[in-house]
């Protein structure tokens, strides 16, 4: 500073024999002076912030260039993962459907005359469920035997005759088909009559009746619905990643609602998936004694697909990298900070088992939210010193291993 002041005096009396041989006024002069003190002022703080400006720019290209400050690494608390035998299974969100299901429709015309089976009833195979009014059907069956008789006494006849010569082969042809035009009449008449009565297809339990005792049905005329329970059908649907590892054959759970499982094998994998959803249908067979399960109840179905090492964390551990993979945060050898996508394959009441971790890696646990890969860190074992509670993350261009900017 008094360097500064030593040279200012000096040009001041310069200036002041510029004067005597350029004679200038008092006032002019006066404006001199006090420019040329503001300039040269201003000129030693510009320089002074240029040789600042320079040396903060070598030292960031130090530390691009990998050198090192004396600022600590950023702190966080880890442990040592350890793999166990895990079973990978497939959870199916599904629903309970009958294993068989028929619609009950009138194979003739008539009218209710009584209804044997009750709805919700379980009723056994070949059961009647109900009866037409059988009309004339009796007479028409009486009629028909009789025609049958005649016939066939015609045909007997005509045969006889034809051996003794007096009738041609034609008539005897003729009765023959008489004969059997009145038998094919009579085995219709027959089969109408034993329609009348409507028999379960198989043992159920029938859902629903449609018709009233005096309801008058047409051919195809929906009756009622029967469905079997036994053996029970879980159906769910299965996403692209998993039905690759689900075939007909393994075997597996239903879970329900209530805590009850039943083991059961898959029956049908569907080879097409479902446009909207890109999901497969998948379906398990499963017993039900007595149908006590009853059809479109929410049910689980627990397929194991394989066995694979994995690690058990608690949930908090679960971070998502730039891409919304699902992972961890290791330490690596050179304590640096690096990503692991990993798969969910259990959990438990108390945390996640995770496959991709591998056995013996350095698993961050507190502090993974502060820090981002790449970064050197302080790995703390779990439990013997506390991160930061507060912490944020690294500000743009700050150097790696250095705390985050406060």
């Amino acid at each position: 500073m008094r360097d500064q002041v030593h040279v200012l005096t000096r040009r001041f009396a310069s200036w002041g024999k510029l004067g005597r041989v350029w004679p200038l006024s008092p006032g002019v002069s006066a404006v001199i002076l006090t420019v040329g003190a503001v300039a040269w002022i201003l000129s030693g703080q510009i320089g002074s912030r240029s040789e600042s400006a320079q040396a903060n720019q070598a030292a960031g290209a130090k530390i691009g260039a990998g050198g090192h400050t004396d600022a600590p690494a950023m702190p966080v608390q880890v442990v040592t993962a350890r793999a166990e035998d895990r079973e990978i299974v497939a959870r199916l969100s599904g629903r309970t459907e009958g294993g068989r299901r028929v619609a009950l429709r009138s194979e003739t015309a008539g009218r209710v005359a009584a209804i044997e089976a009750r709805k919700g009833s379980r009723i056994a195979d070949g059961a009647i469920v109900l009866r037409l009014a059988p009309d004339d059907r009796p007479a028409q069956l009486e009629q028909a035997r009789a025609l049958v008789r005649r016939r066939s006494m015609e045909a007997e006849n005509a045969s006889t005759l034809q051996v003794r010569g007096f009738q041609s082969e034609v008539k005897v042809a003729e009765t023959a088909s008489l004969l059997a035009d009145a038998r094919a009449a009579l085995a219709a008449i027959q089969l109408d009559l034993e329609r009348t009565t409507v028999r379960a297809p198989f043992a159920g339990v029938v859902d629903s009746l449609d018709v009233e005792i005096g309801s008058v049905v047409a051919v195809g005329s929906s009756l009622g619905t029967l469905i079997d329970l036994d053996p029970l059908r879980l159906v769910a649907f299965a996403g692209e990643r998993a039905i690759a590892r689900i075939s007909a054959g393994m075997h597996g759970i239903a879970r329900f609602p209530d805590g009850r499982e039943r083991t059961g094998l898959v029956t049908y994998v569907s080879a097409s998936g479902d446009a909207a959803t890109r999901t497969f249908r998948v379906e398990l067979a499963i017993e039900n004694p007595g149908g006590v399960i009853p059809e479109m109840l929410s049910a689980e179905m627990i397929l194991p697909l394989s066995r694979v090492p994995a690690v058990k964390v608690s949930p908090a551990v679960l971070v998502l990298d730039e891409a919304g993979r699902v992972g961890v945060k290791l330490v690596d050898s050179e304590r640096r900070v690096a990503f692991r996508p990993v798969e969910i394959v259990a959990d438990d009441a108390d945390g996640f088992w995770l496959a991709g971790v591998p056995d013996g890696a350095t698993l961050i646990v507190v502090g993974q939210e502060f820090v981002k890969p790449g970064m050197v860190v302080a790995a703390v074992p779990a439990g013997q010193a506390s991160v930061p509670p507060v912490a944020r993350a690294p500000a743009a261009g700050a150097p790696q291993g250095q705390p985050p900017a406060r």
